[in-house]
């Protein structure tokens, strides 16, 4: 194996063992909010603005990274994921909506 597979390895476990450090900590709050009765109408006010800001803040993120991207590399490999990763997330809105207004 070569040194620049294993960086990759390295990277990759890095990732996974972030993602699955966040997801142990997500746990375990809740269960902690949910024992003192945190988890009310409040909290999922707070936490459905949350998400919303932080969507809207992404896809300005995505856009700023995808002309970084057009400026410093051109058309490449980075400029198709980037687009890849920015329709997905404008589909998944799109499929989020569509779901919640078939709800109400």
């Amino acid at each position: 194996m070569s040194s620049e597979s294993l960086n990759r390895m390295i990277g990759i476990g890095g990732i996974v063992a972030g993602l699955l450090f966040a997801i142990l900590i997500i746990f375990f709050t809740r269960l902690i909010a949910k024992k003192h009765n945190g988890l009310d109408e409040r909290y999922l006010y707070c936490i459905t603005r949350a998400k919303a800001f932080s969507w809207n803040a992404t896809t300005i993120s995505l856009v700023l990274a995808w002309i970084l991207v057009v400026m410093l590399d051109g058309i490449s490999l980075s400029f198709f994921i980037i687009t890849a990763v920015f329709v997905i997330h404008c589909l998944s809105s799109i499929a989020a909506n569509l779901y919640y207004s078939a709800r109400n």
